[in-house]
């Protein structure tokens, strides 16, 4: 499925209860979910996901950062920060890194902070919350933007981080809480 330009998005479909070897499985799976055919994989899964994807990428703050490059959107932050400095600025951008997810760049100081939402075909998910629309996840981040955190970094069909708040400098000074095998959980 097309994000962007250069953003691609990949879903495993696995086929199974094949008849025969050039015939496609009586059931479907992408992840857990199951479909009869492709036609209901087009109708269930992608169309809803596209249409999110458009709501993303029609939304009156979303920027083209060459796919997520946070070094463009600081600039962009920086330069709204300048014009309206009582404001909290906010951007949104597809990430090249990992098709499907989107950042959310916002400086409530001098610093801009990044966070990663997934979209899925029933809406967006945002530190592990659903959320039926764009406005719904975006008024809810301006009540929340200021609380802590907590990411992990998972192998998923999310974004891998799942949901991160990068703040190199909290993470250079040793805000990492813990460490396990395949999963790293850090608070903020």
């Amino acid at each position: 499925m097309k994000v962007d330009d250069g953003i691609l998005k990949h879903f495993d479909v696995i086929e199974k209860d094949k008849t025969q070897s050039f015939a496609l499985g009586r059931t479907l799976l992408i992840g857990t979910e199951e479909f009869e055919d492709l036609d209901e994989i087009v109708a269930r899964f992608m169309q809803p996901m596209v249409y999110l994807i458009r709501e993303v990428m029609t939304h009156k703050y979303y920027r083209d950062s060459r796919g997520g490059i946070r070094d463009v959107l600081t600039e962009l932050l920086r330069k709204e920060k300048e014009i309206s400095p009582n404001r909290i600025p906010y951007f949104l951008s597809a990430m090249a890194e990992h098709p499907g997810c989107f950042l959310i760049a916002y400086m409530p100081n001098q610093r801009a902070r990044f966070e990663v939402f997934s979209v899925k075909p029933d809406g967006f998910k945002f530190r592990r919350l659903m959320f039926p629309s764009l406005d719904r996840l975006i008024g809810w981040f301006k009540e929340h933007y200021n609380e802590a955190v907590s990411c992990f970094f998972v192998k998923s069909v999310d974004c891998q981080p799942a949901c991160h708040s990068i703040r190199l400098l909290d993470v250079l000074l040793g805000f990492i809480s813990s460490f396990s095998v395949g999963r790293v959980k850090i608070r903020w």
